[in-house]
């Protein structure tokens, strides 16, 4: 019987920047090249871009932008598995969640690895405060 492997691995960076930049900057898949290894040459295939559900009553508005992926968005990229090799693999991304100035998850799914779920979280401090996290 093969059980497939599950890993957990989690990364936490602070940013002195207000936490709607920092979630607008991560909804925008056209920012996904940029925040990649640059050895990777990770290139955007095909978007497929459904809009996100609109901004909950007492939050910030946020500027019609057709370039964030909500909810039902494919996003499509090619990459280099070995940065010395020509080989490229691609993945397609489909977002799965997503609630304003918190988080987004998306599934992905590649010839080279099976599964992959991410969801990127955006807290500032108050929340985290708020939420009993007292790391620094």
């Amino acid at each position: 019987m093969n059980l497939p492997m599950i890993h957990r691995v989690e990364f936490e960076q602070w940013v002195p920047v207000a936490t709607e930049k920092v979630f607008l900057f991560f909804a925008n898949p056209n920012n996904l090249p940029r925040i990649m290894p640059r050895e990777t040459g990770t290139k955007l295939v095909a978007l497929r871009l459904a809009p996100p559900p609109p901004v909950p009553i007492g939050q910030q508005a946020i500027p019609r932008d057709d370039s964030l992926a909500g909810l039902g968005s494919e996003i499509v990229t090619s990459f280099r598995l070995f940065p010395f090799l020509p080989l490229r693999a691609q993945w397609i991304a489909l977002i799965t969640e997503f609630e304003w100035n918190h988080h987004f998850a998306r599934h992905t799914k590649g010839r080279s690895i099976q599964a992959i779920s991410t969801s990127p979280r955006v807290f500032n401090e108050d929340a985290k405060q708020r939420e009993g996290d007292n790391s620094p």
